[in-house]
């Protein structure tokens, strides 16, 4: 566990600290303790054994060999693999430098600084530091094994903001590359089609945004598989475990209770806020229940709960940064949420097996994070 609280701790740090300068008007200043603290989360990612992290066993090594030592085009890889095209072209430009940890380098700074703009575009509202704190204690990890899927929700998060201030094309470019690197990315366009149509005027321009949102899950849909077919790939490389996301434990019941009834209590509190404070506790019931409805369909259909992923760790993030700005005990709650999360981080890394491989970390390089 040394690696991660030693990335925990020094990145939230520096993450801090750019947070206060920022917020002293020293904008050079703080966004440089920002990449110090996006650094040392990629570096530790990056240096860290090809062991860790079934994706990396089962395809990203596999294919950096192929693109680096064997002469693979990436013409063929794309043809050939299951991969999205996203993926395929940020590997075949990486491995040009013939280094895997450079490789593994590069993919977490797709994954964590779509997270770091966000927060940062997020200065005037809310902690920079405690959303990247929330990043660190619910993705990070994660992200060393759920590699393609995890660059996909960074941007969709990212694309949240785009969306929650109108900025449309943004947010379906950004939808867009996201599906690029994870074709699952789609229920995210999918809700913001429902939000646009639960808000709309019946406008000529959210009718158009609506057509545009339906013309790209068509296409998506008439150049896919049928579900199962689309989720049997991902179960190819899915290690069985007590705990796997096709199985609902006792365990995972509760965890996915208590983040429900946690959104309910907010809920209840944010009704007698403004009208925004509402919307936001009512977003965060359905991604939470969405989520739960996700991992009963996946005992039928194996590994669509993978689609749950977007929607709980969307629901982590407006939950934990918003609930503390409608109580006047602000720090105490954020604390609270705080330990909640690190709690679950520990069950999930430390004592649930989950065939991630992500624990006991292991790096050739810096042997002291051992």
């Amino acid at each position: 566990m040394k690696a991660y609280y030693f990335t925990f701790i020094i990145a939230y740090l520096f993450a801090f600290l750019g947070e206060k300068l920022i917020k002293k008007h020293s904008n050079g200043l703080g966004k440089f303790s920002l990449l110090i603290s996006l650094a040392i989360v990629c570096l530790v990612a990056g240096v860290r054994n090809i062991e860790i992290g079934t994706d990396v066993r089962i395809y990203l090594y596999p294919m950096f060999k192929g693109f680096a030592f064997n002469g693979t085009t990436i013409i063929y890889q794309i043809l050939n693999s299951k991969t999205e095209i996203g993926f395929v072209i940020l590997l075949y430009i990486v491995s040009v430098l013939k280094n895997v940890n450079v490789l593994m380098f590069v993919v977490e700074i797709c994954i964590a600084l779509p997270i770091y703009i966000y927060a940062y575009k997020q200065k005037d509202k809310y902690s920079i530091s405690f959303i990247i704190l929330i990043f660190l204690l619910t993705m990070y990890v994660r992200s060393f094994n759920i590699i393609r899927q995890s660059i996909a929700m960074s941007i969709i998060i990212l694309s949240t903001y785009y969306f929650e201030n109108k900025k449309y094309k943004r947010t379906l470019m950004l939808s867009i590359l996201a599906m690029m690197f994870h074709k699952s990315a789609i229920i995210c366009v999918l809700i913001y089609m429902f939000i646009i149509i639960s808000k709309s005027k019946r406008d000529k321009r959210n009718s158009l945004i609506i057509l545009t949102y339906a013309g790209i899950i068509m296409v998506m849909f008439m150049l896919g598989p049928i579900l199962n077919a689309f989720f049997a790939k991902y179960a190819t490389y899915m290690e069985p475990s007590g705990d796997s996301e096709s199985t609902l434990t006792i365990s995972r019941i509760m965890k996915k209770f208590f983040w429900i009834a946690l959104s309910f209590v907010y809920l209840s509190f944010a009704r007698k806020n403004n009208k925004d404070n509402h919307e936001k506790a009512l977003l965060c019931v359905n991604l939470f229940v969405s989520e739960f409805i996700l991992s009963l369909i996946s005992l039928k259909i194996p590994n669509s709960a993978r689609l749950g992923y977007y929607l709980i760790n969307l629901g982590y993030i407006v939950l934990c940064i918003n609930t503390p700005r409608i109580c006047k005990q602000k720090r105490f709650i954020q604390l609270f949420l705080i330990v909640i999360l690190f709690a679950f981080w520990y069950k999930m890394t430390a004592i649930v097996d989950s065939g991630d491989g992500t624990y006991p970390y292991i790096s050739d390089i810096l042997t002291f994070l051992n």
